[in-house]
């Protein structure tokens, strides 16, 4: 697997990694940390990315048009946001009625 160098990413992280092992008797995996779900974590999102790009793209995921799309709606919502804000601004100033004369 790779791991990006991000701060989440850190020794508490890798130790839960390894924070299982196999019982060679039972077959079971045994606990022996007691944090241990970021491998699961990690397995479950790749899992649901496999299940996600088979349903909606089969040819494969172009990652650059979804961050592209992403960042777009971002903006939008972002400037919407604001429009909304300075038109709230703008309707609840608190002026004088002598500032129309």
């Amino acid at each position: 697997m790779h791991f990006p160098k991000k701060p989440e990413y850190d020794e508490e992280h890798f130790k839960q990694l390894t924070g299982e092992a196999k019982n060679k008797t039972t077959g079971r995996w045994e606990k022996f940390r007691a944090r241990n779900e970021a491998l699961d974590i990690r397995v479950y999102a790749m899992a649901t990315l496999r299940i996600l790009e088979n349903q909606y793209y089969p040819n494969g995921i172009d990652w650059d048009v979804i961050e592209q799309d992403f960042n777009t709606r971002v903006e939008e919502e972002l400037n919407s946001t604001k429009i909304l804000e300075n038109e709230i601004i703008e309707q609840n100033s608190f002026s004088d009625w002598r500032d129309n004369y």
